[in-house]
Formats: C-alpha cells, sequence, structure tokens
C-alpha cells in the first residue's frame, strides 16, 4: 500500500512539475514573439511608400528617429511633432499617433466617413490615434477623464465591440 501510495505521489509530482515547465515554456515564447527587437536605423532604409507617405502627410516635419525590426522589417518612425508612425516592410502605413496630423489623412488615407462620424458625435475631440486592424480602423480620440476607442470597417461604418468580437469568433476563409 505505500509502495503504491509512493508511485501516486511521485507520478502526480512529475506531472505538477511537467505542467508547470511546460506552462512557463509557453509563456516565454508567447512573449519572445510579442516582443520587438527594434533598432535604429538610417531614414533612407524607409520603404519609398512610407517616404512618399510621410512627405505626403507630414511635410516639413523632420523625421527625429526611424526603428526596423529586423526580423518583420516593420518600421516606427518619430516625427519632430511629436507624431509616431509603423510602417509595414511595403511601406503602408498601420498606425499613425498625432495630435494634429490625422485628419489632414481622411478621404484619401482611410474613409471620410470616419472624421465625419467623429466631427459629429466628438465635436470638440480630435484623433489621436488611428491603426489598421484585420475589420478595418481602430481610433482613439481624446475624450476626458479618459480617451475613447472606436471601431469602423474598412468602408467607415461605425462596428461597436459586439460587432468585433463575433468577428474574432467567425472562421478564417
Amino acid at each position: 500500500m505505500k509502495t503504491k501510495f509512493l508511485m501516486f505521489a511521485v507520478v502526480m509530482m512529475m506531472g505538477f512539475v511537467f505542467t508547470n515547465v511546460y506552462g512557463q515554456h509557453k509563456k516565454d515564447k508567447k512573449q519572445a514573439c510579442e516582443k520587438k527587437e527594434m533598432a535604429d536605423v538610417d531614414a533612407s532604409k524607409l520603404p519609398q511608400n512610407a517616404q512618399d507617405f510621410l512627405a505626403k502627410y507630414f511635410p516639413g516635419d523632420d523625421i527625429i528617429k526611424v526603428k526596423a525590426d529586423g526580423r518583420l522589417m516593420e518600421f516606427e518612425v518619430k516625427l519632430g511633432s511629436d507624431s509616431e508612425v509603423e510602417f509595414s516592410r511595403d511601406g503602408q502605413w498601420k498606425e499613425v499617433k498625432s495630435n494634429d496630423g490625422i485628419k489632414v489623412m481622411a478621404g484619401d488615407a482611410f474613409p471620410m466617413a470616419i472624421l465625419q462620424y467623429v466631427k459629429t458625435n466628438y465635436p470638440s475631440n480630435s484623433i489621436l490615434q488611428i491603426e489598421r486592424c484585420p475589420f478595418g480602423y481602430e481610433i482613439e480620440i481624446n475624450t476626458q477623464p479618459n480617451d475613447t476607442e472606436l471601431y469602423f470597417d474598412n468602408d467607415g461604418n461605425y462596428l461597436t465591440k459586439e460587432q468585433i468580437k463575433s468577428m474574432k469568433k467567425q472562421p478564417k476563409k
């Protein structure tokens, strides 16, 4: 009886140790995937599409710093106006953070309907951040005391958080 109990205890202990080690490995692997190793690069390394985007929407704004993710070749650009723009490897904008530069992009870089929605529903607030997402766009507006996130599809139609959640549950084609 003692032997069975001892073997049971050893098996349980091994299972506990394996579960903890495997869980930690999975956690470490996830953190490694999420962590971007960014390095400073020369602005000339930016893809031409990114350079054109900056010249069009942030004319005369100095590029202060460019960082690149060597593995994915994504770029983060810090501008003199305190604006920040993230680009994909092909130079398409992924995210823009700016206190004053986002509204000039409307109608060209993203649907005008988004700007109209914000003007109508939040007339005294401005867009601080816009990000391209699989479902369309996520924007952040400056509402006090906290900023507000709004979601839109690719055509600029407002989406509720419930609609976003249901989209995430749908199987990918």
